[in-house]
C-alpha cells in the first residue's frame, strides 16, 4: 500500500489591500504556535526549500480527502485520494474576505518517486479566485482539474497543499500553469 504525506499552508506575498468592515466573516487568521508548527513540518519534510523558499502561514488551510482532514504530514493511501479534495479557511486579518482571492495549489515534489524525482513539482490541482469559507457567494475557478494522488512508485511522496493571496488586480490575474521554472 503507498501512502502519501500531504502538508497545507498558506503564505502571502506583500501588497497591501485595505480593510473594510465585516459583520459576518470575522477574521481569525493563525495563532503564532500553530504557524511555528506548520513552518517546522515544512522543513522537517524539506518542503523548505525544495518547493517553497520560506512561507509565513497567515490562516490556516483545511483540505480534506472524504473524511479525512490533511494534518501535517499524515499518510493517505492511493484509494483514499481518489476524489477531489474540498478545502476551506478562514479571513486573513487584514484583508477583506469579499474582495480578497486566493489561489489553491497541490503539487507533488517526489513524482514519478522520491529516489528520482524527473517530474519534480507535478501539478495535480490549481483553483483559483477562492474566498474564505464564510463568502456564500463565491465563484472559484479551476485551471487545473484535480489529478488523483497515483504514484508511479511504491515510495511514499510528499504532497503539498499550498493557498496564496492573489494580487488584488484580479482582472489581470493568471494563475501559473506548471510550478517551478
Amino acid at each position: 500500500m503507498s501512502s502519501f504525506f500531504i502538508l497545507s499552508l498558506l503564505t502571502t506575498a506583500s501588497w497591501a489591500s485595505p480593510l473594510i468592515s465585516r459583520q459576518t466573516c470575522p477574521a481569525s487568521g493563525i495563532t503564532a504556535a500553530r504557524a511555528a508548527q506548520v513552518r517546522s513540518a515544512f522543513q522537517t519534510s524539506k518542503i523548505i526549500p525544495d518547493t517553497v523558499p520560506d512561507i509565513q502561514p497567515m490562516t490556516e488551510l483545511r483540505v480534506k480527502y472524504a473524511n479525512i482532514n490533511e494534518n501535517l504530514g499524515n499518510s493517505f493511501s492511493a484509494a483514499q485520494t481518489l476524489q477531489e479534495p474540498t478545502f476551506s479557511f478562514d479571513p486573513e486579518s487584514g484583508y477583506n474576505p469579499s474582495t480578497t482571492k486566493y489561489t489553491y495549489i497541490q503539487v507533488d515534489p517526489d513524482a514519478p518517486g522520491p529516489e528520482l524525482p524527473v517530474l519534480r513539482h507535478f501539478l495535480h490541482h490549481i483553483v483559483y479566485d477562492v474566498q474564505p469559507s464564510c463568502i456564500a457567494t463565491q465563484t472559484p475557478k479551476t485551471q487545473a482539474r484535480y489529478m488523483p494522488l497515483t504514484p508511479l512508485s511504491v515510495s511514499a511522496h510528499r504532497y503539498i497543499s499550498l493557498l496564496y493571496r492573489q494580487p488584488p488586480t484580479a482582472e489581470l490575474y493568471a494563475p501559473p500553469t506548471k510550478l517551478g521554472g
